[in-house]
């Protein structure tokens, strides 16, 4: 197949949940398909990024933005039926090139990654031509932006309130304009308007990279947190467990420590390493597993969010013993209390975490099991090949349809 893919982002390093989806649905597509990606990146593009993405992309069309260009759609964007979330990423550079791109070779299908890229669809030719087009929603923002709207300060919840309720009103338009979708959730995907036309597809993980690590390896007090620091719902769950789960901890095991690794750590959690006893802060690092590989606890003490959360099938493929809330694994076909352990009271989180720690046959068996799920479930290359057949059958149904 040749297949168009466009999205907001350039999807590499794969450091962020839809970025990390974008590069391995590609990355294992190229293996038997032709792939041509449009995608936003800032002036100063990343060679090594470019170099990356050429390895797998027969063109790569990249369309810069300044900051400039951004404040310029938010501004009037406040004002319009459209998300900001969606007027973030319009621009007439592009719509243009969506539009040469489309006219200049033969596609066999289009993937539109994001609700913030769908406005696309329907500004340039793609409909107007005879192909399909997959729009992957990833996730349901309305639901991240409700989830968000009972965590943000007060000062927040009026611009969180808008944004939400014109996501709830863009999300019913979407409906007419794709031909397929896929999603990571089945509960996202039962709170979308169109959800019979959207097909259930998880994220995975990198085997190769995340590899299993035995008990003997780790350090038997050391707790970790994963994740982009750089996300509301990371950041909130964090601020809950120090408050209201890591003192606990710490009075029942005066020697455990807390590791919190991810992209981007804002002031507030940089400030964690100063205020409290035993946390440390390394932010962003060139390989997670290596960290995931030597803690004896990972904790996904998730509040908020939407999708599926990858930090904990990264927890789970390197045999990391994992206790999480059950927001965290609602997408994740796991077995709790086999795979992985689930709590959502701050006092049966805390006794589960303690339970780990005092435990290394308990972490073993849930170390072991929470890899074979990954293995079983969760490997990118099953997941691709899902993907294929969701192209295959939305080729088809589309050529049906114009007979």
């Amino acid at each position: 197949m040749k297949i168009l893919f466009i999205c907001p982002r350039l999807p590499y390093p794969p450091i962020k949940g839809d970025i990390h989806r974008t590069y391995y649905q590609i990355k294992e597509l190229s293996k038997k398909h032709r792939i041509t990606l449009i995608t936003y990146a800032a002036p100063d593009l990343d060679t090594e990024a470019y170099e990356k993405l050429r390895e797998f992309c027969d063109e790569l069309v990249v369309v810069k933005r300044t900051r400039h260009s951004i404040i310029k759609n938010l501004l009037p964007g406040f004002f319009y039926a459209m998300p900001m979330q969606c007027a973030y990423y319009q621009s007439r550079e592009m719509k243009e090139s969506i539009g040469k791109t489309i006219n200049s070779r033969k596609y066999d299908i289009i993937h539109i990654q994001l609700t913030r890229m769908a406005p696309f669809i329907t500004q340039t030719k793609i409909r107007s031509i005879n192909i399909p087009v997959i729009l992957d929603f990833i996730d349901t923002l309305s639901m991240n932006m409700e989830k968000r709207l009972h965590r943000e300060i007060f000062l927040l919840k009026p611009f969180i309130f808008y944004e939400w309720s014109k996501i709830k009103r863009y999300e019913h338009k979407l409906a007419g304009i794709f031909d397929r979708g896929i999603i990571t959730s089945p509960i996202d995907r039962a709170l979308l308007p169109c959800r019979d036309k959207v097909d259930v597809l998880p994220s995975g993980v990198d085997l190769d990279l995340f590899r299993f690590s035995p008990v003997a390896r780790r350090e038997p007090m050391t707790i970790i947190s994963t994740g982009n620091m750089n996300y509301f719902p990371n950041v909130d769950a964090i601020l809950f467990f120090i408050r209201k789960i890591y003192p606990v901890i710490k009075k029942s095991l005066p020697q455990v420590k807390l590791k919190i690794v991810g992209y981007s750590p804002p002031s507030i959690i940089k400030k964690l390493e100063s205020q409290k006893e035993a946390v440390e802060i390394i932010g962003s690092v060139g390989n997670m597993s290596d960290h995931l590989g030597r803690a004896a606890v990972a904790v996904c003490p998730m509040l908020s969010g939407s999708g599926i959360k990858i930090k904990v099938l990264e927890a789970l493929a390197t045999g990391t013993p994992t206790v999480a809330m059950s927001l965290a694994t609602q997408a994740i076909e796991v077995n709790p209390g086999k795979d992985i352990l689930l709590a959502d009271d701050p006092n049966d989180f805390a006794q589960a975490v303690i339970d780990l720690l005092q435990n290394p046959k308990l972490r073993e068996s849930l170390g072991l099991n929470g890899r074979k799920l990954i293995e079983n479930k969760y490997s990118w290359p099953i997941i691709v090949e899902k993907l294929e057949n969701i192209y295959k059958n939305a080729i088809e149904n589309f050529n049906k349809s114009g007979d």
